[in-house]
């Protein structure tokens, strides 16, 4: 489920919904941040509080969902689906980064200044992230999809679960920078 595809993580860190970990008898959250690090949230005692397992310092409130680090930063979050998604990440100055979502993922970011970036979607995927700058637009990042990828199994004795033999599926192909330099996937 990485966004804007499988093997990807392009975003801000998530909470997964609370779990018991049987092997500390302790309830527990899962923080994911972009880059697939997970540190484990475990409960401290009966409290609202959720400390990391590692040596990281976090800790979470469970009853605002508010992330906060050692240097003072803290991380809002705002139950989405199956997972918390972060919408405002402020420093100790008061400095802030608001997130807002859509249906598709990210649809804006905004900081204190108030400059703005905007993702925009086709058909659900993630097409690319703009920026309106004084003399028009800037693009950060351009996203293509291909779409002739066929799925083909050779199992025997075997009842395939999911997409069926034969089916096509898409999946991102390329990645263009504003520098115009890019990363192609096959």
């Amino acid at each position: 489920r990485g966004f804007p595809g499988p093997g990807f993580r392009v975003g801000f860190p998530v909470i997964e919904l609370p779990y018991f970990n049987n092997e500390v008898g302790k309830n527990a959250f899962l923080l994911i941040s972009p880059n697939g690090r997970r540190t484990e949230l475990r409960q401290v005692g009966s409290s609202a509080l959720f400390e990391a397992a590692d040596s990281s310092y976090l800790l979470l409130d469970s009853t605002t969902m508010t992330l906060r680090t050692t240097d003072g930063t803290q991380l809002s979050y705002t139950q989405m689906g199956s997972q918390f998604n972060c919408t405002e990440i402020k420093d100790r100055n008061g400095n802030y980064i608001t997130i807002t979502y859509n249906d598709f993922g990210i649809d804006t970011v905004i900081d204190t200044l108030g400059r703005n970036v905007k993702f925009s979607y086709l058909e659900g995927r993630l097409k690319g992230i703009y920026q309106t700058w004084n003399n028009g637009t800037h693009t950060w990042a351009s996203f293509d999809y291909d779409d002739t990828s066929k799925i083909n199994t050779n199992f025997t004795a075997l009842t395939v679960v999911g997409t069926a033999n034969g089916s096509k599926i898409g999946g991102l192909s390329k990645v263009t920078l504003a520098d115009g330099s890019h990363y192609d996937f096959a």
